[in-house]
């Protein structure tokens, strides 16, 4: 159920960032664009970061869970929150398959196999439109002393319900 919930979200958005829709939308009327923000602190230093606004950006809903995507502009670095039953609050990551709990993963041609420890995903924001929070979390990489730390934040992500 995961991959196929990964699948349709990379293909919605895929065909979302191509610009597919045949709908002309007034710039006056159109909804907030989407925005992300991501970063990566190895021993308190910055090794990895980037901003989006706008295509590519987007939340995934089919039945009890969500997925948000979280991609560069570049398209080197994708990072994916699952949440179980998201509401406004707070959601730590664990087991994603027990309500009321986050999982991440982190994608990127640069950083590799980083795992969140302790750390939460917090929505601000949850509609049946739209959804905004930001998520903090000690991570580790194995075979790797280092302290790691992934934060970042997403607004206005569109919610497309499957």
């Amino acid at each position: 159920m995961r991959c196929f919930a990964l699948l349709v979200g990379l293909t919605l958005l895929f065909t979302t960032g191509c610009g597919s829709s045949s709908k002309a939308v007034d710039s006056a009327s159109a909804a907030p664009s989407a925005a992300c923000e991501v970063r990566l602190l190895k021993d308190g230093q910055v090794v990895l970061e980037y901003r989006t606004n706008g295509a590519g950006n987007a939340a995934v809903q089919i039945d009890d869970d969500m997925s948000l995507f979280l991609n560069s502009p570049d398209a080197d670095h994708s990072l994916v929150l699952n949440v179980n039953r998201p509401q406004v609050g707070t959601f730590p990551f664990g087991d994603d398959t027990v309500p009321g709990n986050a999982s991440l993963t982190l994608v990127s041609v640069s950083q590799s196999n980083v795992r969140p420890e302790a750390g939460e995903v917090k929505f601000t924001q949850l509609t049946s439109t739209r959804c905004s929070g930001n998520f903090q979390t000690s991570a580790k990489v194995p075979f790797d002393e280092h302290a790691y730390v992934l934060e970042g934040s997403f607004t206005n992500f569109p919610v497309h319900k499957q």
